[in-house]
């Protein structure tokens, strides 16, 4: 990858720490503050918002991050398509909320979606100049503004919940970190335009997107299948303590797979552009993000009861089972988002969706039966065997597709799967000893997982340690360059 590419990686991760430090942290105090049910409220409206949206770009704002050479025309026209489409989602939204309630069988959920139209209305402005940063590798100045937000967002939820204010508190806190996080890309942005909406340029420019319009509907469906399946099947308080256990294993996959995605998925675009072989470079990249993602998710499913009892206390007891599963989800997640994100940067983006589709297709009505048969632990195996046959699937496309080999994918992996199982079984063990108490059955089952996970990279891969050193070095020095 480019100079600027490598950069800005550190800028991707710092904002992913220090945002996610922030949101963490909130996320425990609110655990504290308000119920359970609380939590499925807010699920279930930000789902909702985001199933009525999922098309709200039409799909330009990847083919503008991806087509690197774009006149000013289409610029502008890309910022019009993404305002006409943001108040286009917000009436449907207003119009379809007294549906929507009915659907989840509580209706405090249609008020909640009325404010959050706020968020989107404002959204064509966010979409188009998050995507202008993204697309000039602007990591640094995109740091910045995820930083005002999750500090708006995080003080201002805290203060309304320890007044009493309930799930408003989370509700309030999202639409004024929204609106100060776009403000700050505006004020930030390498460069504003004007909104035009230029007939002919539009339909070039959706007609390419089409890509990304199903990828990004069917990557949508894919994640958020799972809370339609319990908040209507089960209810707001189950959603609550499966949204919180999504909420923690998630984590790991946001901080590996989407820091390095942000910047790869633009870099490899640039490489494509000039004609550069990009396989090693990815198979590099899978590697980097397995080795550094997969022991994340592998603890947590470890050390899923402890870390409940620990953290969050005794009322939220119900999470652990859908956590300790929902762990390995995560393990798996960030290879599925790798490869699906670099077939798109080589303008794959259809085929990908094609697969993902597919998958869907098994994977939404078994959500359904398993919400019914088997409440929230079974909910989380399906999404545990949707993402491992993701990656299965997308290890053949990028095999036929992009002559990516599977022995070459597998050489890449083995040293991390082999790792990761004895690193859970080690984690499993240790959690388990009654004696060291809730904080010590976590800290100490997570350490010891993590040491045997090193220990058996470091014997089959001794030089993939070396590698991910020596880039965390170059990496580090980023910050001293710029981003």
């Amino acid at each position: 990858m480019e100079d600027k590419a490598v950069h800005s990686i550190p800028w991707a991760f710092l904002s992913y720490i220090a945002k996610k430090v922030i949101t963490l942290g909130t996320t425990v105090v609110l655990a504290r503050l308000l119920v359970p049910a609380d939590f499925g409220i807010f699920a279930a409206a930000t789902v909702a918002i985001g199933s009525l949206t999922v098309l709200s770009d039409l799909g330009v704002g990847g083919v503008f991050v991806v087509r690197q050479t774009m006149s000013e025309i289409e610029k502008r026209t890309v910022l019009g398509i993404m305002l006409v489409m943001s108040a286009t989602s917000s009436a449907v939204i207003a119009a379809a909320a007294p549906l929507i309630g009915d659907f989840f069988g509580d209706h405090r959920i249609v008020t909640v979606l009325r404010v959050l139209l706020i968020s989107e209305m404002l959204g064509g402005f966010t979409w188009f100049y998050e995507n202008a940063l993204t697309r000039e590798l602007e990591f640094r100045k995109r740091f910045q503004c995820e930083m005002a937000q999750a500090v708006v967002l995080s003080s201002l939820s805290i203060g309304l919940a320890a007044a009493g204010f309930g799930y408003w508190s989370v509700v309030v806190g999202l639409v004024a970190g929204w609106a100060t996080y776009t403000v700050a890309l505006i004020v930030r942005a390498p460069y504003r335009v004007r909104p035009a909406l230029q007939l002919g340029v539009a339909r070039d420019l959706v007609r390419n997107g089409r890509g990304f319009i199903v990828k990004g509907a069917v990557s949508f469906l894919q994640t958020n299948a799972d809370y339609l399946a319990v908040g209507r099947v089960l209810g707001s308080r189950p959603l609550g303590f499966y949204s919180m256990s999504y909420r923690v294993a998630e984590q790991g996959y946001w901080a590996v797979a989407d820091v390095i995605g942000r910047v790869a998925f633009p870099a490899f675009a640039r490489m494509r552009h000039r004609g550069e072989d990009v396989v090693g470079a990815f198979v590099r990249v899978l590697q980097l993000v397995g080795l550094a993602s997969l022991p994340l998710g592998v603890v947590l499913s470890g050390a899923a009861r402890p870390f409940t009892e620990a953290v969050f206390g005794d009322r939220w007891l119900p999470m652990v089972g859908p956590l300790s599963i929902l762990g390995l989800w995560a393990a798996a997640r960030p290879l599925q988002y790798t490869m699906s994100w670099f077939l798109a940067s080589q303008d794959r983006a259809g085929l990908e969706a094609t697969g993902s589709l597919t998958l869907f297709l098994v994977q939404a009505p078994l959500l359904f039966v398993a919400a019914r048969s088997g409440g929230i632990v079974a909910v989380a195996w399906v999404m545990l065997a949707h993402s491992v046959a993701s990656v299965i699937v997308f290890a053949f496309i990028l095999r036929r597709w992009m002559d990516v080999g599977l022995r070459r994918q597998w050489g890449a992996l083995r040293p991390v799967f082999l790792g990761g199982a004895l690193c859970w079984a080690t984690t499993r063990v240790v959690a388990g000893v009654d004696v060291l108490g809730s904080a010590g059955a976590a800290v100490g089952s997570v350490g010891a997982g993590l040491v045997v996970y090193l220990l058996v990279v470091a014997v089959l891969e001794p030089a993939a340690l070396r590698d991910v050193r020596g880039r965390v070095g170059q990496l580090a020095g980023g910050f001293h360059r710029g981003g």
